[in-house]
């Protein structure tokens, strides 16, 4: 939870399992710590804008990409969803932070299978294709013996000239 000027004033224990950070380290802090660097000086306006029109909103959804930053630098994907309350006249928000991260690795692997299924259905459509090519090249040449020897007979022999 955060206050209107965007100073953390309360967590819970997922909350730092999941930043590694104590309770005592969050606290009075503002909540860009934990947006990853090349990030936080956007966050600021949009967190400005955000208290200046609050609203209910999931965020991270339909192909978004927000990412959170822990205590060890390490930046993992997450879902954010806001709510807001008064209380004696004063602003808060509220955040549930999600943990992305198994989701995400989830659709990079479903979206690297149909990658693969794709090319192997073009390979798949190449090689019928090219059969259905040879085929009617055979089926060309088979024409073409027979009607150039009407009254003739085809024989088949192996590579040691054995009549099959």
């Amino acid at each position: 939870m955060v206050n209107s000027s965007g100073e953390i004033v309360l967590v819970n224990g997922r909350m730092t399992e999941l930043f590694g950070y104590e309770k005592d380290e969050i606290i009075g802090n503002k909540i860009e710590m934990f947006v990853p660097s090349r990030l936080k000086k956007d966050h600021v306006s949009l967190r400005d804008n955000y208290m200046g029109n609050p609203h209910s909103r999931p965020m991270g959804l339909a192909g978004s990409e927000l990412k959170g930053q822990r205590k060890n630098g390490s930046v993992f994907p997450v879902e954010v969803s806001l709510n807001f309350f008064f209380k004696d006249e004063e602003k808060f928000i509220l955040g549930l932070i999600t943990d992305i991260s198994e989701r995400v690795g989830i659709e990079q692997e479903l979206l690297a299978t149909k990658n693969n299924l794709s090319k192997l259905n073009e390979e798949l459509e190449m090689l019928v294709i090219q059969r259905t090519a040879d085929l009617v090249k055979s089926q060309q040449l088979y024409e073409m013996i027979a009607k150039n020897f009407p009254d003739g007979i085809i024989n088949v022999l192996d590579r040691d000239f054995k009549y099959i």
